[in-house]
């Protein structure tokens, strides 16, 4: 039997630019539950770049409270491809006041000792409410196989993690996780009954969004369950590219004429990074699973449509 040799990976061959790169990878669904297997926690509806004053937190995302609270809590995301510095230490305590986060979670290539008697102090000194995580992020290959990036806790707030709902499969779950995870359970069935979709069936989890992939790294299309609104938002999700959104914008005679049977609401706003476009699936009612079928096909022909209609004008696009 050949066995081959686990290497390491340099984070920056992977992952150039902090923000750009590692935080947009890092916010799609399946990079997102891979933190939360982690960490035992599930995190979801991420926003990255989000102002927080004059400055930018790498992410800001939301944990729901336990059963008892039955609300959300406001997690930021600071990310750094090196090691630990006060400078990051100084922007994570900033970013978190300034959205009133519970739960800040600091991800480094390699976290110095200072810094883990820091995260570990301030645990000591904040209450249950509040949660501090270090973790490291490392990459991995084996011979000429893709790059596996991999988490590592180096420091968790454990009242913290007692006090919030755990991902599925380490305890029971709020309602509204429950009704996700059965939701997209199906979306995978009926996803992997249709043929020649070219849509890559993802492990369903008790996240709001789906994402499927575009063959790029600039953007990416999302499916996203907005149980409070009965609604389904299927859109086009671009990370810190104006130049792309406006040059798709420019498009936006043939992008309507194609998707004239669907309502698009377009969105780019000052001082927010994410722009893009999307359309709303109605009906979605958590208490009644019958159109649950239904809904899935109008999801992934949606998906099918985008996918024909943006993957030539993003491969024409020279920004």
């Amino acid at each position: 039997m050949s066995i081959g040799k686990l290497e390491e990976v340099e984070l920056r061959s992977l992952w150039q630019h902090e923000a750009r790169d590692f935080t947009t990878w890092l916010a799609q669904s399946e990079n997102l539950e891979m933190l939360s297997e982690e960490i035992g926690i599930p995190l979801f509806d991420p926003t990255v770049n989000e102002r927080v004053g004059k400055f930018f937190c790498d992410m800001v995302c939301k944990v729901e409270g336990s059963e008892k609270e039955g609300n959300e809590r406001t997690v930021v995301i600071e990310n750094q491809l090196e090691q630990t510095d006060h400078d990051h230490l100084g922007k994570l305590i900033a970013y978190a006041s300034g959205v009133n986060a519970s739960c800040i979670i600091w991800i480094a290539k390699e976290a110095r000792e200072e810094h883990i008697s820091a995260i570990q102090w301030l645990n000591s000194k904040t209450d249950s409410d509040i949660g501090f995580f270090l973790i490291e992020i490392k990459a991995f290959r084996i011979g000429d196989s893709l790059p596996a990036p991999q988490f590592r806790v180096v420091v968790q707030p454990n009242a913290y993690s007692r006090s919030m709902k755990p991902i599925a499969g380490q305890g029971e779950l709020k309602r509204s996780q429950t009704a996700r995870l059965e939701f997209w359970e199906n979306f995978n069935r009926v996803l992997g009954d249709r043929k020649n979709t070219g849509l890559n069936v993802r492990k369903a989890s008790t996240n709001y969004g789906y994402s499927f992939s575009l063959g790029t790294s600039q953007c990416r299309i999302n499916a996203e369950l907005l149980g409070k609104e009965g609604k389904i938002r299927v859109g086009l999700w671009i990370p810190d590219n104006w130049g792309l959104y406006d040059f798709i914008a420019s498009h936006k005679d043939a992008v309507e004429s194609r998707l004239q049977d669907s309502t698009l609401n377009w969105f780019k706003q000052d001082g927010i990074k994410v722009t893009g476009l999307s359309v709303r699936i109605d009906d979605l009612d958590f208490n009644n699973p019958s159109n649950y079928d239904e809904l899935a096909h109008k999801i992934i022909d949606t998906v099918i449509e985008f996918k024909e209609l943006f993957v030539p004008i993003v491969n024409s696009f020279k920004g």
